[in-house]
């Protein structure tokens, strides 16, 4: 079930709709543009608040406003936050999960092919929680997961959810991440199918290898952006989360040199916090 999240709200338009016109825009056009729009379809309160729903007594409350608080903080210094997903699906083999972006962050892989900074925060059907750096492309909203080579997202070194959307959201991140898609962008593949090899759902397989052909960009790029092209029609976002990891898997970022010293121990729930382990994207 989609909810709102605290005073950020999702925007009510598919921007599917939307993607010839950008297109059609010249490069520094498109990322005023997708501000505008966002602006212009901003729901005024749809739906439930989350963070109403939980209540301080269930399991997912804590790291919930942890999370809240580090966008809050965020947006009290100027950054402009906009919801992407909030899905939450209560009881045994239920998930939530919560996706932004900051549209007055991006950088450009391409011409006329701009990304933004994001998050994306998921407690999984087992319990385990994991905060990931998110993409958002605009020629096509896609998202796209981005991992370090270890595979992991960012909460286990960040400490909280809190630390964890602020460092998704660090412009230094945001600058690694375009150059490993820059990097992806420039690298040929002959046969996709070594980025689908874990893939057991025919199905989803073969859809990926139809948008690899039809967009006729066969780089690594090229295959990620066909992968998260599929993963867009996913029933739920826990679903698109999972197929954007083996996007996720064809350009992995180097971990930023950071000088801040680490953030204590995880954030402790009941239900447990992932350290990264098993999400690879394969």
């Amino acid at each position: 079930m989609r909810y709102r999240f605290g005073n950020l709200r999702p925007a009510l338009v598919d921007f599917r709709q939307l993607e010839g016109l950008v297109r059609g825009l010249q490069r520094d056009q498109r990322r005023e543009f997708a501000a505008r729009v966002m602006r212009r379809f901003l729901a005024p309160e749809p739906g439930r608040d989350l963070l109403a729903e939980l209540g301080c007594e269930d399991d997912d409350f804590e790291w919930v406003r942890s999370l809240h608080e580090g966008i809050e903080a965020l947006r009290g210094r100027g950054r402009t936050i906009t919801l992407l997903a909030c899905e939450y699906e209560p009881g045994p083999g239920g998930f939530l999960a919560v996706a932004g972006t900051d549209l007055a962050l991006g950088r450009s892989i391409r011409l006329g092919d701009e990304v933004c900074a994001g998050f994306a925060a998921l407690r999984d059907t087992n319990g385990e929680l994991e905060v990931w750096p998110r993409i958002y492309r605009l020629v096509c909203t896609n998202g796209e997961l981005m991992f370090s080579r270890s595979g992991r997202g960012v909460l286990h070194e960040a400490g909280s959810p809190r630390r964890a959307v602020e460092r998704c959201l660090d412009p230094a991140l945001l600058a690694g991440a375009a150059e490993a898609c820059r990097r992806a962008a420039r690298e040929p593949i002959e046969d996709p199918l070594l980025f689908l090899a874990g893939i057991r759902d025919a199905e989803l397989r073969e859809e990926i290898l139809e948008n690899f052909e039809r967009a006729r960009d066969r780089t690594r790029w090229g295959v990620a952006n066909a992968i998260t092209a599929a993963a867009r029609r996913a029933p739920d976002f826990r679903r698109r989360l999972e197929i954007e990891k083996i996007g996720a898997a064809a350009i992995p970022i180097q971990p930023a040199r950071r000088s801040s010293r680490a953030v204590g121990s995880a954030l402790a729930s009941p239900r447990g916090v992932s350290q990264g382990q098993g999400s690879s994207g394969m």
